[in-house]
């Protein structure tokens, strides 16, 4: 990609059907590197077994301090949410808050 780059930074061209076609060229470029790698960082993740590794030391959502209980479909302890405090979370502030978002601009 430099190399290009450094053609057409030295040979300077009028036409802006020139950059047009550097611009789809370095779109074309990016896709596919970054397409590239993260085929050949799976490929390295699978070959060294770390496939699993991120998920046994992280905790199940950092930041949350509530009451552990076990999640049905795991099987592990994890912090729980009680489902009165979240439909009261959503009746009380998200509800009066979108119905206040879509009615303010007509005030």
């Amino acid at each position: 990609m430099a190399s290009v780059g450094l053609l057409y930074y030295a040979f300077t061209w009028e036409s802006y059907d020139n950059y047009v076609i550097f611009a789809m060229f370095n779109l074309i470029w990016a896709t596919v590197i970054l397409e590239v790698w993260k085929r050949y960082s799976a490929t390295l993740t699978y070959r060294w077994g770390s496939l699993l590794m991120k998920r046994q030391f992280e905790e199940p959502r950092p930041g949350f301090h509530g009451v552990l209980g076990t999640n049905p479909v795991t099987g592990k302890k994890e912090p729980t949410y009680s489902s009165l405090k979240r439909r009261l979370r959503t009746y009380l502030i998200s509800v009066p808050f979108v119905c206040l978002s879509l009615t303010w601009p007509f005030m």
